[in-house]
């Protein structure tokens, strides 16, 4: 995008770092299983497996062993943990199928910790930055090198460094920019995607080039933010760029300037300036670190859903995800109440099962919400219209007349001239009115296409202390502003955000996978491997933020990776800042170790 040798030759400064993500373990708290099951009289397959794309694994599988699809069962139900580590189709799972097959009996797969440690992990990313930049700080190219160490073999392409290279721009404005990346083959265990995938890496390169900015041109950092910023006015905007969809990448709504403002507000940020001069006289290191990002979410094809009423009035809603922990079935259950117009303890949400809809892509990505929310909206809404019309006709008045709510229709202004969802579904059976509405039963099946990603957004704001002597980096305050768009269960939303919170703090703190000098793995478990308890998680202020998209009927946003973006861009801002700058930090985890180097390197005592 833009003349990007033009950007540098003219402007006044020009910078460049070397930036590094750290290799991380995608280890769930729950290992991987697979168990399968052939019945030969039937000719049809069952398989339970812990995989987040129950659909990938069925089609993968019918091809190997010869079977149509729909004879292939895939249960993918309560599968534990997953963050990216339980996506793909491995090579247990067909083998386990096809052993299943020959020796006609079930056959059972499960992996041991160590097995997980040896075989899944995540990040490991190089970037070679050069800006351009002027003297008030406003930044007018940006040329990005991104090398992504992939391991021995690559299940995922060049995914990751596709997504940091869509996500580095953040929510800045950059007129020219250059992108280019490697995917390298290497000894190493093979990686994964893993939660925030290229979007930790992408905020880490960009919330390092503006504090290198900040220094070199003296402007304080968070003033730097405010000259590079996308204005509200210039919302939906475009930065040029072309998501991994195809679509050109264009920011759908969304108020950037307002978010960093009440970030840095709340913080008190002004003040905390003031008291780290104070405090610095005292022989107290602290420093303040600021991270904003973008998140796209909600990308395709599709998700659908099912929905049907029985005989009793309970609903049933099938869909083509599974879930994780994320909510589903409360989420969609409060959406087809809502759209459907019946109770939401009458609403049971079914997933995780390929016999429940004919196609879905899985869960990860941040994508559940926008696709499978609206599909169950659409379905909940035509099952809505078949009730109206199918009650027109019994109640003997017009369809307008029609109400429906808390499961039952009656005609508006007489409550009491009304038929229950039971007794409406028991009617659908025989009634030759749904013979206009595709056939017998009150039920209906929807996909959603999302004709591109939605972009969700925050600020975070971290005051750290560091202890020189030690190491030791203390969270003394941490704020985050966020936005999703619409909060269909803003509990759920909130449970997201803190449980990605943690999982970047691990990432900033304390998480990394270590090779010896030969290549062997010398973090293979959890006595080496260090994963941050709950007393290592700080306390954080949570101000939400919305701004409904129009890209769906729902207004909603991605939200599931957004808060495990920022903390290692925000901590290593505010370590450097504790450290007077003098030190550079370019890679995580600012571990006890690294923080103690880096002090010693600023000769901070």
């Amino acid at each position: 995008m833009g003349d990007v040798d033009a950007a540098f030759a003219s402007a006044d400064i020009v910078l460049q770092e070397r930036l590094q993500n750290q290799r991380l373990s995608s280890v769930p708290i729950e290992n991987r299983g697979v168990l399968a099951s052939w019945d030969r009289f039937r000719g049809e397959l069952d398989l339970w497996t812990t995989n987040q794309s129950p659909y990938r694994v069925r089609d993968v599988i019918a091809r190997a062993v010869g079977l149509p699809y729909d004879r292939v069962r895939v249960n993918a139900c309560d599968i534990g943990g997953a963050f990216g580590g339980k996506g793909g189709v491995s090579a247990e799972d067909i083998l386990v199928s096809v052993l299943a097959m020959r020796l006609e009996r079930p056959i059972r797969w499960m992996e041991t910790r160590a097995d997980y440690f040896f075989g899944a992990h995540a990040r490991d990313q190089v970037h070679d930055v050069r800006v351009a930049a002027r003297r008030d700080g406003t930044i007018v190219g940006l040329e990005v090198r991104i090398y992504k160490d992939v391991g021995a073999y690559s299940k995922y392409e060049a995914v990751v460094p596709t997504n940091t290279a869509n996500h580095i721009p953040g929510q800045c404005q950059i007129p020219n920019l250059r992108f280019e990346g490697w995917c390298l083959f290497t000894h190493k265990v093979p990686v994964r995607t893993t939660r925030g995938a290229g979007r930790a890496e992408a905020a880490f390169v960009m919330d390092r080039v503006l504090d290198q900015v900040a220094r070199a041109t003296g402007v304080d950092p968070l003033e730097v933010r405010r000259r590079n910023i996308i204005p509200a006015d210039d919302m939906p905007f475009r930065n040029g760029l072309t998501y991994r969809d195809g679509v050109p990448i264009e920011y759908d709504g969304g108020d950037y300037p307002l978010m960093l403002e009440h970030a840095a507000a709340r913080i008190d940020y002004e003040q905390w300036r003031k008291r780290q001069v104070e405090l610095r006289g005292e022989g107290r290191f602290v420093g303040i670190g600021i991270s904003s990002y973008v998140e796209a979410g909600g990308i395709g094809p599709c998700e659908g859903a099912a929905v049907r009423v029985d005989d009793r009035g309970r609903v049933t809603v099938g869909i083509g995800v599974n879930s994780q922990g994320q909510g589903h079935a409360t989420t969609f259950a409060q959406v087809c109440s809502e759209y459907l117009g019946t109770r939401f303890e009458d609403v049971e949400v079914r997933g995780g099962d390929t016999s429940l809809v004919p196609m879905g892509f899985g869960t990860g990505a941040s994508r559940v919400c926008v696709t499978t929310g609206n599909a169950v909206a659409m379905a909940a809404s035509d099952v809505r219209h078949k009730i109206v019309r199918l009650a027109a006709r019994l109640l003997e008045c017009d369809e307008r007349d029609v109400r429906v709510q808390d499961g039952r229709a009656h005609v508006v202004g007489m409550p009491e001239k009304g038929l229950t969802f039971g007794q409406l579904g028991r009617a659908a059976r025989g009634s030759k009115v749904m013979s206009e509405l595709g056939g017998p039963g009150l039920a209906a099946t929807s996909f959603f296409y999302p004709t591109t990603v939605t972009w969700s957004s925050g600020v975070h704001i971290a005051v750290v202390e560091v202890d020189p002597h030690t190491g030791k980096v203390a969270v003394l305050r941490y704020v985050v502003v966020h936005d999703n768009g619409v909060s269909v269960n803003p509990t759920i939303v909130e449970g997201q955000i803190h449980g990605g919170f943690a999982h970047g703090m691990g990432a900033a703190l304390c998480e990394e996978i270590r090779y010896d000098a030969q290549g062997q793995l010398l973090s293979g478990t959890l006595m080496e491997y260090a994963i941050p308890c709950a007393a290592d998680v700080p306390v954080f202020e949570l101000e939400q933020m919305t701004f409904p998209t129009d890209r769906n009927p729902l207004g909603v946003r991605g939200v599931g990776e957004s808060t495990v973006i920022s903390p290692p861009a925000a901590i290593a801002g505010a370590v450097e800042d504790a450290l007077g700058g003098t030190a550079r930090v370019t890679r995580t985890p600012l571990n006890p170790f690294r923080v103690f180097q880096l002090a010693a390197e600023a000769r901070v005592d």
